[in-house]
């Protein structure tokens, strides 16, 4: 393949993927309003771990930050993807809200994706998670 070329094959095999996580109800995309809903076993399964390895995992919270940024791009890169917007869509701000599995699918916690000003005149994605305590419930 040409230097110049990019394989988009990937990319196009991982929105076919969530294509099916949509149909199946455990992932809705809204790209008008820059956000989505993920299930917490779905959101798991994509990243390819296990409730008891998120466990380990929040010890070390930056593993697993970084994983979940990872995810977040690339859910904002299909929401991109069927907004039809191009390039501009991926320059705004996005939210990904993690919800429990059974309906009413309460809100367990919240992924947002913000640009920042960089250095030049570049902009630098900022990612904070808000989590919602059950209070006991």
């Amino acid at each position: 393949m040409d230097n110049r070329t990019t394989d988009l094959q990937p990319w196009l095999d991982y929105f076919k993927l969530l294509q099916t996580y949509e149909r199946n109800g455990y992932l809705e995309v809204m790209p008008d309003k820059h956000e989505a809903f993920v299930t917490q076993a779905a959101l798991l399964t994509l990243l390819g771990t296990d409730e008891t390895t998120l466990a380990e995992d929040l010890a070390d919270r930056q593993q697993m930050l970084t994983a979940t940024t990872d995810f977040l791009l690339r859910i904002r890169g299909y929401a991109g993807f069927k907004s039809r917007e191009g390039e501009q869509y991926l320059k705004s701000n996005f939210a990904l809200h993690i919800v429990k599995d059974n309906p009413p699918h309460d809100l367990l916690s919240t992924v947002l994706l913000t640009q920042k000003p960089g250095w030049f005149g570049r902009r630098k994605e900022h990612v904070e998670v808000i989590s919602y305590a059950d209070n006991g419930k």
